[in-house]
């Protein structure tokens, strides 16, 4: 289980660095509570972040308080049905995962697309180069 507060200077390193500020990311227990309550559309229960663009033009980044071991492997599952199964493989720990989580995130504002695979390379890209 990753618990995102746990990791909070390094999420806001990575959301400064990127041009976020730390109003950007809510915390919150459940994405799909939290975008039934602001009206937004989220059919998956088990969502474990999700970026929007406001009508003002700012973006939100909205992730899960917990995210648990079944949520992260049904993620990087995901991901490697996308084609990402070498870069899985290197997320060694939770805290790669979450990282990569995060920078998948940025990356909705940074290349303006809401498109998974775009946003997934972009992010692998960074993790790289934060290491």
């Amino acid at each position: 289980m990753i618990q995102p507060d746990d990791h909070r200077p390094r999420i806001d390193e990575l959301l400064k660095r990127y041009g976020l500020s730390l109003g950007n990311l809510q915390i919150v227990k459940s994405v799909q509570g939290w975008c039934r309550e602001h009206s937004v559309c989220e059919e998956n229960p088990f969502r474990i972040a999700k970026c929007l663009r406001q009508s003002d033009g700012t973006y939100c980044i909205v992730m899960a308080a917990n995210i648990s071991d079944d949520m992260i492997s049904s993620a990087k599952g995901g991901l490697e049905a996308m084609g990402f199964s070498v870069e899985v493989a290197s997320l060694r720990t939770d805290e790669d995962f979450l990282f990569h989580t995060v920078l998948h995130e940025i990356a909705c504002k940074i290349l303006d697309t809401g498109d998974q695979v775009p946003r997934s390379m972009w992010a692998f890209e960074q993790l790289k180069r934060t290491d």
